[in-house]
């Protein structure tokens, strides 16, 4: 289906297709600035996805990859340019991920290429991504300097902004949509992640809302492929301070983790991850009836109260 298909999917279809001869997946890795090994992977889920639909990229020996369509109408609404971004909201989500995962400054005329809009539109989708993440949390910086986009160059924010995108378009009812094909994802370390993360919390009594905990798991499987490219967040002053019983259930979670994961959180993330957990985890029992009685009765109340009885 055409929704499970990710943005560098469809790249793959468009470059094969704008392709007068056979490409190879070296080729193809060069252009779209990924390994080969990510390009054979993601062929196999296009043919996987468009086989009943009689589209495939068959490979020859020695010769490469080429784009097959029993019906070229077929072929054409995965192929169009316009169908890699269908409104603004998919162009900003794009440019989001663009700018968090990018190590240099971003030239505006190569991104305006890239998404194929004019120079208006995409200052008009650059201010709605000021909107949401400049002057609204993570208050992220982005600057102009010489027709050059420069983002703010601190970790935490742009791993934020990357698990806010995937949070607020996350299928609850499945994972085969883009965002879970998203390059920024181990999809491996998520299924670990999402099989263990939840139980783990419960054992340690601690309870997240759906939207927490999905956020809680994407966070940490954007942190584990950012982590092993070189990518660490740097300490920062906070007001929330966890409880025992968060640090408890944070340190049985990453030793769970690391073990199934082959690989070490460091201690910034950790701490990170506990401060996020004391701060969404939802009041237990007693917690909840403290906090009713403390603020659900008042001075003004007992005068009621009397005549009540």
């Amino acid at each position: 289906m055409k929704s499970q298909l990710s943005l560098r999917q469809h790249k793959i279809i468009r470059l094969l297709r704008d392709s007068k001869t056979y490409m190879t997946s070296e080729e193809i890795s060069e252009k779209l600035s990924v390994s080969s090994k990510t390009v054979r992977n993601d062929i196999a889920d296009i043919n996987d996805a468009l086989a009943s639909e009689g589209i495939t990229i068959d490979s020859i020996r020695s010769k490469g990859y080429i784009l097959n369509a029993k019906d070229k109408s077929s072929l054409k609404k995965y192929s169009k340019d316009e169908n890699l971004f269908l409104g603004r909201s998919d162009r900003i989500y794009y440019i989001a991920v663009r700018l968090c995962t990018s190590d240099e400054p971003i030239d505006l005329f190569d991104l305006e290429e890239e998404i194929s809009v004019s120079s208006s539109t995409l200052a008009g989708d650059l201010s709605g991504f000021k909107k949401r993440f400049s002057h609204g949390a993570p208050y992220i910086e982005l600057n102009t300097e010489r027709n050059l986009l420069v983002l703010e160059d601190n970790e935490f924010k742009r791993r934020f902004i990357l698990t806010k995108l995937l949070s607020d378009n996350w299928d609850y009812n499945s994972t085969g949509s883009v965002y879970y094909k998203s390059d920024f994802i181990d999809n491996d370390a998520f299924n670990i992640i999402n099989a263990n993360v939840c139980d783990i919390l419960f054992r340690n009594n601690i309870h997240l809302e759906d939207y927490y905990l999905i956020s809680l798991n994407l966070y940490l499987s954007i942190a584990y492929h950012r982590i092993k490219d070189g990518y660490l967040i740097r300490p920062h002053g906070s007001s929330v301070i966890p409880s025992e019983d968060t640090v408890a259930a944070c340190e049985d979670m990453f030793s769970v983790l690391n073990e199934k994961l082959d690989f070490t959180y460091p201690r910034p993330e950790i701490d990170e991850v506990c401060r996020y957990i004391e701060e969404k985890r939802i009041p237990s029992g007693s917690d909840i009836f403290m906090y009713d009685a403390q603020f659900s009765y008042s001075d003004d109340m007992e005068p009621l109260v009397n005549d009540y009885l």
